[in-house]
């Protein structure tokens, strides 16, 4: 992935940006990317650009869902996120405020697409479970700031390779929060999980949502949105 582009599309006049602000999170997210994600996760960082042409994280106002965000891929397999402004609005945050901001749902969404671009990697954990490749998910109510532009971006904290190994790997296990070994769930997170069967035979709910914490109305989005959470319990229960 050479390039990831955000696309404001947000109408409502309660949901659109201040002049900049977009600009902001682009440069915000190239650091973020260059400095802490591509060196732990040894990847080449692509360019952040504002309305460019690469892989695109879209800005709605609302999605029928009601959740924050998703990642999916189009018919030739290219990856693309959207991101809603409504539901951060709704719970007291902006696009660089509160503890929803729209700013740390696009750093959320973008790292998930650089790690898993294809929607479709998982982790054995050692006890018969495979865990969904999501580095953002299980840290999701985490994150810190990175100043660019002229202002205190907030952005997403993220695991580490250290959290998909089950077998002795020592921490730390994520970028900032502090988590007590792999595949563990801070609160406010969740995590995809399938369970391992017995046979090859594919069975339908083998794979379930986990929760930490999290409201309900939150863990219905994450069932219902078109993202990759529930593409995953799409595509294994059919």
């Amino acid at each position: 992935m050479r390039e990831i582009t955000i696309r404001d599309r947000t109408r409502a006049r309660k949901h659109v940006p201040e002049q900049g602000v977009v600009a902001a999170i682009a440069a915000a997210l190239q650091i973020q990317i260059e400095r802490d994600f591509a060196p732990i996760w040894g990847i080449e960082p692509p360019v952040v650009t504002v309305d460019g042409r690469g892989e695109p994280i879209y800005v709605f106002d609302s999605d029928a869902s009601g959740d924050y965000g998703d990642v999916t891929d189009d018919g030739h397999g290219r990856p693309f996120a959207h991101v809603y402004a409504k539901p951060s609005i709704d719970h007291d945050s902006g696009w660089l405020t509160g503890r929803d901001s729209i700013a740390s749902s696009i750093s959320h969404e973008a790292l998930e697409m650089l790690a898993d671009p294809s929607v479709n990697t998982y982790h054995f954990n050692g006890e018969r479970l495979m865990w969904g490749h999501d580095v953002c998910d299980p840290v999701q109510e985490s994150g810190y700031r990175v100043r660019a532009g002229g202002r205190l971006v907030p952005v997403s904290d993220f695991v580490r390779p250290a959290y998909f190994n089950p077998y002795g790997a020592p921490g730390p296990y994520a970028f900032r929060t502090k988590l007590p070994g792999p595949f563990t769930i801070a609160p406010g997170g969740y995590a995809t999980v399938e369970r391992a069967r017995s046979s090859h035979t594919r069975t339908r709910n083998r794979i379930d949502v986990t929760f930490e914490d999290v409201p309900e109305w939150r863990q219905r989005a994450k069932r219902t949105s078109g993202g990759r959470t529930a593409w995953r319990l799409l595509l294994a229960n059919l």
